[in-house]
């Protein structure tokens, strides 16, 4: 199934990029990202386009739950947050107007069906740069076909390989 949604002020890839959401993707373009682990796994794309975000999906969900999932997972659930820096006090409105110009087209992707996935990345951010969690859950969701059950049931070499911080060690935990 596909899907064609108009984005107004929105950069899928800055909204990712920071994102614990974004260790459940995997990115070979700019603007362009795959599912590959948690609810949907295999089974989501995105695909950003200038004004439109294209969406391909062989979930089995309706037109309208898949719409409802896009919107939450890539932010786009709310309008821009630039539109609401005029209702800001004055006194953070020339912080909050840098960060706007600085990283435009931001939003806050949200996946409640993925929470014990995105709470996996945030145990392993522990005293580690973004990218290294980000590495090291794409080792994972490789080494378990995308599936956090499969976690518990992987060696201490296959831990190994993936890094041999206490991070990954204390993860079966």
């Amino acid at each position: 199934m596909k899907l064609k949604l108009k984005v107004e002020n929105y950069n899928i890839d800055l909204t990712f990029k920071p994102s614990f959401l974004s260790s459940l993707y995997l990115t070979r373009k700019p603007k362009e990202w795959s599912k590959i682990a948690g609810h949907l796994a295999f089974k989501l794309n995105f695909k950003q386009v200038n004004n439109a975000l294209i969406v391909e999906s062989e979930s089995g969900l309706t037109l309208e739950a898949l719409h409802r999932r896009v919107l939450l997972e890539t932010g786009l659930y709310k309008e821009p947050y630039e539109y609401l820096i005029q209702d800001l006090p004055s006194k953070v409105k020339p912080q909050v107007e840098a960060l706007a110009k600085t990283y435009k087209g931001v939003r806050l992707p949200y996946a409640p069906l993925d929470f014990k996935y995105i709470l996996v990345a945030a145990t392993l951010s522990k005293r580690v740069n973004y990218e290294r969690v980000i590495n090291w859950c794409r080792s994972i969701w490789e080494k378990t076909n995308g599936r956090l059950d499969l976690t518990i049931k992987l060696t201490k070499n296959e831990l190994k390989e993936i890094g041999e911080s206490y991070q990954i060690f204390q993860l079966q935990k």
